[in-house]
C-alpha cells in the first residue's frame, strides 16, 4: 500500500475566502488527509461533508463552493480537469462539475490546490487570484453579461490577455438550477447547477494567473511515463482501440459515436420513447467535419487528444456561430432527445448555452420533457408563452434554450430542472421527466447499456456519464489491469454490478486526480497512471492502490448524501426504462432489471438495506477515522 510522504503534485495551500467579510485567508492541507483522499474532489468532498449541514440551503450564504485540481493536473499528460463542487440546488445532494482547458492548471501554478468560498457578497465581485495573494474585485460592471464578454473584460482591466476565467453567465446571477461555469469560452463545469451556487454568492467570476512550479517528486521518471503514454496513441499497452480511438476523437470529436450509437441502440431518441433515428447521421461528428468545422485544439498538458471543435456557420438562419462546436452529449440532447435533425441549430444553441452559462444536458433534457407533455396535451402554448413545443422544431428549442438562460417565460419553469418543473405543471408529468436524484439523465441509452442504468441510479450527484461509465465493458472497451480482458455480455445481470463498482471507483479516483475520461479510459493504462501518480508524490503506489483509493473517495461522497438524506429509495430510474420497451429498433423489447443488479451492487460495496456503507466497510476504507478527523485545513 502507500508509503513515504507527499513530496509533489500538490501546492498545500488552500485560499480560504469569506464573501461576506471579503476576508481571504491561506490554510495548509492536513497531509494524513491528503494521502487518503489523493487532493482534488477528496478535498472537497471531506471539506463539504464537515462544513455543511443538512438545514443549509444550496442557494444560501452558508453552502459552501468549493474549486481544485488534483495532484496530476498541470504535471501528466491529460492531467487537464478541475473540478466544482457544493451543495446541489438542483438535487439538494452532492454537486460536483469537472470542466477540462486551462484553469485548473493555472490554480495551481497560482500556488493552490483549492478555492473554498462560502457567504454571499453584498454586492456583485470577482476573485482575483495571482501568484498566492486573492483580492476581491467589484463586478458591477461585469453582471448581467456573458460570459465571453465578461471574460473579455476581465482580461481588459488586468491588461493580461492569458490570465484564466472561471465565470457564471446571466443564467447564474438569476439562479437557474441548471447553471453552469465557463471557462475557455466553452470548457463548462456543467452539471447539478453549480453556475447557480457561484451566482447565489454574488460572485461573478474567479480570475487565476501564475508563475510557480508545481513541484514533482521524480522529474526523470515523470518525463519517461509522459513519453510512454505519447507512445500509446501509437502502440496500445493494455487496449486495442487505442490508435483508432485517437484518431476518431481527433479527427471528428466526441459527436462522432452518435452515428453508431443509433445504429446499437445506445442513441436516446424523442425523449426515450423511439428506438430509431435515421437522421443521426445529420448531427454527427464527421459530419460538422463536413460542414461547419474551423478548427480542431487541445487541452493544456493533453497533446494525445485533439477533441476540442472550433465551429462556425457564416449564414442562413443560425448565423453567426462562431465559437467551441458541440460535444456529443449536446449533439444528443438538442438533437436526437429532441429529434431535431438541424446540425447549425444544434451548434446555435451550444453557443448559446455557453455564452448564457448553463448546461446542454439538463437543457437538452428539459426542452425534450416539455415537448413531451406538449404532445399528450399537458401543457400548451398557453402555458409556454405561445411557443408551440413541436418534436424536431429547431427554432423553438433555441427559443426555450434562451428562455431558460435569462429565466424568462417558460425558461423559468423548465430553468429548475424537470423534477421541479413536473411537480409544478402536474398533470402525471413526472412520468416524462427524465432524472435521478433531481438531475437530468445524461445521454446513453439504460436500456442498451444495463451496467450504465445502474451507475445512473448509484451516481453520487444523480445520473451523469462521468459518475461512471461501465458501458465501455459492454462495448468492448477493456480494462484488462483490472481483470477485463473480454467485454461484458449485453442483456444480462451477470457481472454488471462489479463493473459498475469499478468504473465508479476509477472515475472518483480520475477525478481526484484531474485526469480526462478519455485518456484514462481507453488511451493511457492504469499502470501508467499510477506510476505517474508515484513519480509526483513520491509516494509508492500501483492501479489497485488507486482503485481503492477512488473507492474511499466515492464512499466519502456517499455518507454526504446519506447526511442530506439519501436512500435506497433514491437509487431508481424513471419508471421509463423499468417497465416500457421501446417497439422498434436494435433494443426492442427490452428494459432494466433494476432489482437483482442492485441488490449485488450494495452487497459488493459493503453497504446495508438503506444504502450506507456499514461498519466494517467504514473501518476498510479508515472512514471512520477520516470523518472524526474534523481538521482538514489547518
Amino acid at each position: 500500500m502507500i508509503e513515504m510522504s507527499l513530496r509533489g503534485g500538490h501546492m498545500n495551500s488552500v485560499l480560504r475566502v469569506d464573501l461576506t467579510s471579503e476576508k481571504v485567508s491561506v490554510a495548509r492541507v492536513n497531509a494524513e488527509l491528503q494521502r487518503s483522499l489523493v487532493g482534488g474532489v477528496g478535498i472537497a468532498a471531506k471539506i463539504l461533508l464537515d462544513e455543511v449541514q443538512l438545514d443549509v440551503d444550496p442557494l444560501g450564504p452558508s453552502n459552501r463552493l468549493v474549486l481544485t485540481a488534483g495532484p496530476l493536473v498541470g504535471v501528466f499528460p491529460g492531467g487537464v480537469k478541475w473540478t466544482a463542487c457544493a451543495r446541489s440546488p438542483s438535487t439538494g445532494i452532492w454537486g460536483e462539475s469537472s470542466a477540462s482547458g486551462h484553469w485548473g492548471c493555472e490554480l495551481k501554478k497560482a500556488g493552490f490546490d483549492a478555492i473554498v468560498m462560502h457567504g454571499r457578497a453584498g454586492s456583485p465581485v470577482w476573485l482575483n487570484v495571482h501568484d498566492g495573494e486573492a483580492h476581491i474585485e467589484n463586478a458591477n460592471h461585469l453582471w448581467g453579461k456573458e460570459t465571453i464578454n465578461a471574460v473579455q473584460e476581465i482580461q481588459k482591466d488586468l491588461k493580461d490577455p492569458k490570465v484564466r476565467v472561471a465565470c457564471i453567465g446571466p443564467a447564474g446571477e438569476k439562479l437557474v438550477r441548471c447553471a453552469s461555469i465557463v471557462t475557455d469560452e466553452a470548457r463548462v463545469c456543467g452539471r447539478a447547477g453549480i453556475g447557480a451556487v457561484m451566482g447565489s454568492k454574488k460572485l461573478k467570476a474567479v480570475a487565476v494567473r501564475g508563475t510557480k512550479k508545481i513541484p514533482i517528486a521524480d522529474d526523470n521518471k515523470l518525463r519517461e511515463l509522459a513519453k510512454e503514454a505519447h507512445e500509446c496513441i501509437k502502440d496500445p499497452k493494455a487496449w486495442s482501440w487505442t490508435p483508432a480511438r485517437v484518431q476518431g476523437l481527433s479527427a471528428d470529436g466526441t459527436a462522432r459515436s452518435v452515428e453508431s450509437l443509433e445504429k446499437m441502440g445506445g442513441l436516446p431518441i424523442r425523449n426515450w420513447t423511439a428506438g430509431t433515428f435515421p437522421e443521426a447521421i445529420n448531427i454527427t461528428g464527421g459530419t460538422m467535419s463536413k460542414t461547419i468545422l474551423k478548427s480542431r485544439s487541445t487541452c493544456s498538458m493533453c497533446g494525445l487528444i485533439s477533441c476540442w471543435r472550433g465551429v462556425e456557420v457564416k449564414s442562413g438562419q443560425y448565423a453567426p456561430v462562431s465559437g467551441r462546436g458541440p460535444e456529443y452529449e449536446t449533439c444528443a440532447a438538442l438533437g436526437s432527445l429532441c429529434m431535431n435533425t438541424n446540425l447549425e441549430s444544434i451548434a446555435k444553441a451550444n453557443d448559446l448555452c455557453n455564452r448564457l452559462g448553463i448546461d446542454t444536458i439538463s437543457a437538452g433534457v428539459s426542452i425534450a420533457f416539455a415537448m413531451e407533455c406538449f404532445e399528450k396535451g399537458i401543457i400548451t402554448s398557453a402555458d409556454t408563452g405561445g411557443a408551440d413545443l413541436r418534436w424536431g422544431d429547431s427554432d423553438a428549442i433555441i427559443e426555450m434554450v434562451r428562455q431558460i438562460g435569462n429565466n424568462e417565460g417558460f425558461g423559468t419553469v423548465l430553468g429548475q430542472g424537470v423534477r421541479s418543473a413536473a411537480e409544478k405543471i402536474g398533470r402525471g408529468a413526472d412520468r416524462y421527466a427524465m432524472h435521478v436524484k433531481g438531475l437530468e439523465m445524461s445521454l446513453h441509452e439504460p436500456r442498451r447499456w444495463w451496467s450504465m442504468g445502474l451507475a445512473y441510479c448509484t451516481s453520487n450527484r444523480g445520473a451523469d456519464h462521468l459518475q461512471g461509465t461501465p458501458l465501455y465493458l459492454e462495448w468492448g472497451l477493456l480494462q484488462p489491469e483490472f481483470g477485463y480482458p473480454e467485454k461484458l455480455t449485453p442483456f444480462t445481470t451477470e457481472g454488471k454490478a462489479a463493473a459498475t463498482k469499478l468504473h465508479q471507483d476509477l472515475s472518483a479516483v480520475m477525478t481526484a486526480l484531474g485526469m480526462c475520461l478519455f485518456v484514462s479510459s481507453g488511451v493511457v493504462p492504469w499502470t501508467i497512471i499510477a506510476a505517474a501518480y508515484s513519480a509526483v508524490t513520491g509516494l509508492q503506489t500501483d492501479h489497485w492502490d488507486l482503485l481503492k483509493l477512488g473507492e474511499c473517495i466515492w464512499n466519502l461522497k456517499r455518507l454526504f448524501n446519506v447526511k442530506m438524506g439519501v436512500t435506497e429509495k433514491d437509487d431508481t430510474l424513471p419508471g421509463r426504462f423499468l417497465d416500457e420497451p421501446l417497439t422498434a429498433g436494435p433494443i426492442a423489447g427490452k428494459t432494466v432489471p433494476l432489482g437483482p443488479m442492485l441488490k449485488e451492487y450494495y452487497a459488493l460495496r459493503g453497504w446495508n438495506a438503506q444504502g450506507r456503507p456499514d461498519d466494517t466497510k467504514l473501518a476498510e476504507l479508515s472512514l471512520d477515522e477520516i470523518q472524526s478527523t474534523r481538521t482538514f485545513l489547518e
